[in-house]
């Protein structure tokens, strides 16, 4: 082979291996996103509270790290789109609470934290649903409230992206209170819940349905609130997850509770979650190890919410 035949052919075969290292490197980062997801469990089931807060930020961090190899691996982004929005749930929101009265500028502090978390939380689950419905994606990304068509669009396969995009979104708003132009997208998240819930109610221990119940008991009564349909949905969580899932329980007894006056649901609810295991369902230990912690302080609080 002459020269010149030499210098056409090594621009090809150098950008032939560029691509192979390039698909390569894709093959490993999906293999490494299979046994993330399968790792789960590993804080999922895990019984000690400081250990999971400590550790669960590495996990989202590697995650997200490999996103930079692949930025549209599916799996990776949901991971890293619920690792942010459950341990600023879980953990940032809880230690607020938990703080507000005696050292508010701490809570305000852990609130900050939350809200930035939850944001994240939402735009990778955005990521996800670009990938897979992108007009809808659009629509969302331009603060629109998407049309019944697009949302019918968006089927099993495409539920984690819509999912987490409903959760960190409204769990953004919440933490948005003194920001107008945040909680005028309220109509617009809840669209996204409610076609979440419409695929697949029990996804996620049936978190769409217990966040638009909460949702319905966030308003005070004299302002539209609506116990009735807030009750409903709580039962239908608890009843999905055979009555597991503690958490949902503390919800609908708290938020239920305060909005209706009723100090004797409040408090015979946090009395129930505290006396039941929290290891009936494995995959929630840590979720309903949270769920007693928050049941304690609720308990704890009863006589000073209930004049």
């Amino acid at each position: 082979m002459r020269y010149t035949e030499y210098s056409r052919l090594l621009p090809l075969l150098a950008l032939g291996l560029v691509s192979s290292a390039c698909s390569l490197k894709r093959i490993t980062v999906d293999q490494t996103a299979a046994v993330l997801s399968d790792a789960g469990r590993a804080f999922t089931e895990e019984t000690d509270l400081e250990l999971a807060e400590l550790a669960i930020p590495a996990s989202i961090k590697t995650a997200e790290g490999f996103l930079y190899a692949h930025p549209e691996q599916p799996i990776l982004l949901r991971i890293v789109a619920e690792g942010y929005v459950s341990y600023a749930v879980g953990f940032f929101e809880d230690q607020a609470e938990a703080a507000q009265e005696d050292e508010p500028e701490l809570a305000a502090h852990l609130r900050r934290r939350a809200r930035d978390f939850h944001r994240r939380g939402r735009d990778f689950g955005l990521r996800l649903l670009k990938i897979q419905v992108p007009e809808l994606a659009s629509v969302l990304e331009a603060g629109q409230i998407p049309p019944r068509e697009l949302l019918e669009q968006v089927g099993q396969d495409e539920l984690p992206g819509l999912f987490w995009t409903g959760m960190g979104w409204m769990a953004y708003i919440n933490q948005s209170k003194m920001y107008p132009e945040e909680i005028v997208h309220l109509p617009l998240v809840r669209k996204l819940l409610e076609r979440a819930a419409q695929i697949d109610e029990g996804y996620f221990h049936g978190g769409a349905l217990m966040t638009l119940a909460a949702v319905d008991a966030a308003i005070p009564m004299a302002m539209g609130g609506d116990p009735v349909a807030a009750t409903s949905k709580f039962k239908r969580v608890i009843e999905l997850n055979h009555g597991h899932h503690l958490m949902s329980k503390v919800l609908y007894g708290r938020m239920v509770g305060l909005q209706k006056g009723d100090k004797e649901l409040y408090v015979s609810i946090m009395k129930e979650v505290l006396s039941l295991d929290p290891d009936s369902d494995p995959g929630l230990a840590l979720l309903n190890r949270l769920a007693q912690r928050r049941a304690r302080r609720y308990l704890a609080e009863a006589d000073d919410l209930f004049i």
